[in-house]
């Protein structure tokens, strides 16, 4: 049968730093649609934003199509553009409407009480779920009987949620194909400004699962806890076909922690050598799951850049946190990364449960004191999913423009969460503090000027640093925020 699936409109809510926000082809949807694909359907991938598509045309697309079934994949901040779609589609056509993504995975039972539009509800990792919803609704439309025998689903039935048992996790992750990139065209997606400019660039993902315990993650809540690999020939394979297909000159893993499994990535790092495919990498690490002799031998295979959860610079915070890591395992692991020649980057999160403004001075000066060539600061967003977000209910909502609040301070947003002792105040000065003391030191502009390798290079940077000051200034002049002299 005919299905679209459309990738809901994201790009909105990074405000004034819209610009220079990396635009990534969604893995997720692609894993879906290669999934319905090889199971003899006939599979249509619309993302409006990305590909220029004004409302009255993305309705005649849609119209055009004339699918029995319409995927909408979506987070939380984005919940209200979903729904919003899935009613002007149930309106033009007698559709199935699916929902599906990390929101729909964290309160699939709110979501089916308060929004009709959507039918169904995948819970949890979709392929085989999508799969067999597919051929159920083909055979017997949305009759009850058949959808109760679908794990990790959620439907209506007079009247009455049901959320059937979650869907085991897949462990044989090798046999899953390759997302379906050929749907969605490439010129339309874009790295962040601070990677490789210039080449082209793909993002894939190598494992499945997160073990670590944040308390202000929701990952888990699609992918699991226990970390799911692809061996490393699956992971070339992909690369080859990204290269040989493609173009592909640079990749993106978009993985929650590349390196958490450092024996495969031993072994994909020699099998990139050993194939000596040109290409360089980016990643996602912990400071906790690198070594020297890793980093050294990452380096040799392409990779560039890595990108560090540091979260704070308060010990105790960690532990709050259950991030699992140390203070000493950061500095140890920044240096390394230093001494051979990678971009770093670094995350820092203000507002957790226990914070305070001296752990937040703290948080300031280990960052400088990292020195990475960016850092990243935040708010404590308490997205459903997380633990912080299950251990303070008034946070919960089914209202999706309160549900367009959920954003990080990157993208504009206001703190949501605000520890005993602080003040919404207190949070968005800590973010201008934090970025004016970071990248207005003298000794670190003059050492960026070495990574602006090109003009396009400069232009990006740029943009982000343009970006970066409008978002500071907004904050700096809002009217709950006063100097801090």
């Amino acid at each position: 049968m005919k299905v679209v699936l459309i990738k809901a409109p994201y790009l909105q809510i990074f405000g004034p730093m819209r610009k220079s926000a990396p635009r990534y082809f969604p893995l997720g949807l692609g894993y879906i649609a290669a999934a319905l694909r090889q199971a003899g359907h006939d599979v249509v991938f619309l993302d409006p934003e990305i590909q220029g598509l004004t409302d009255q045309a993305f309705m005649q697309r849609i119209q055009s199509e004339n699918p029995t079934l319409v995927g909408i994949g979506c987070a939380t901040p984005n919940f209200m553009v979903a729904h919003q779609l899935a009613q002007q589609i149930k309106r033009a056509l007698d559709v199935v409407t699916v929902l599906g993504g990390i929101h729909a995975s964290s309160v699939p039972r709110e979501i089916l009480e308060h929004h009709p539009e959507f039918d169904v509800l995948v819970v949890g990792e979709g392929e085989e779920t999508i799969v067999e919803l597919a051929a159920a609704i083909a055979s017997h439309g949305l009759d009850p009987q058949h959808l109760s025998t679908i794990k990790g689903i959620g439907y209506r039935h007079q009247h009455q949620v049901m959320l059937t048992p979650r869907r085991a996790l897949r462990t044989d992750v090798d046999a899953i194909p390759f997302p379906a990139r050929d749907l969605a065209g490439f010129e339309h997606y874009k790295s962040p400004a601070h990677l490789e400019l210039g080449k082209r660039t793909a993002n894939m993902i190598s494992s499945r699962g997160c073990p670590a315990r944040c308390t202000f993650c929701e990952s888990w809540r699609t992918l699991g806890n226990k970390f799911r690999g692809h061996s490393p020939a699956y992971m070339l394979a992909e690369i080859e076909h990204l290269v040989e297909t493609y173009g592909i000159e640079h990749i993106i893993f978009n993985d929650d922690t590349l390196t958490w499994d450092m024996e495969r990535t031993r072994a994909f790092c020699e099998l990139l050598l050993e194939k000596d495919l040109g290409i360089s990498w980016f990643a996602f690490s912990r400071v906790d799951t690198v070594t020297r002799e890793l980093l050294s031998l990452m380096k040799r295979a392409g990779c560039v850049s890595l990108n560090f959860g540091v979260e704070s610079g308060d010990a105790h915070l960690l532990q709050v946190m259950k991030k699992g890591t140390t203070l000493d395992q950061a500095r140890q692991a920044l240096q390394w990364s230093r001494e051979f020649g990678f971009k770093t980057l670094a995350s820092f999160l203000f507002g957790l449960p226990g914070e305070t403004r001296a752990s937040i001075e703290r948080t300031i000066n280990f960052a400088i004191e990292l020195n990475p060539n960016i850092a990243l600061f935040n708010v404590l967003v308490p997205f459903p999913g997380t633990e912080v977000y299950a251990r303070f209910p008034q946070f919960h909502t089914t209202d999706s423009r309160a549900l367009a609040a959920f954003k990080t301070a990157s993208a504009g947003g206001e703190p949501l969460f605000i520890a005993e002792g602080l003040t919404a105040k207190d949070l968005k000065r800590a973010l201008v503090r934090a970025n004016r003391r970071f990248y207005l030191r003298p000794t670190y502009l003059a050492e960026q000027l070495r990574w602006m390798t090109s003009l396009d290079v400069a232009k990006a940077n740029l943009q982000g640093a343009v970006g970066l000051l409008r978002k500071t200034w907004q904050i700096a002049s809002s009217r709950r925020y006063s100097d801090y002299g």
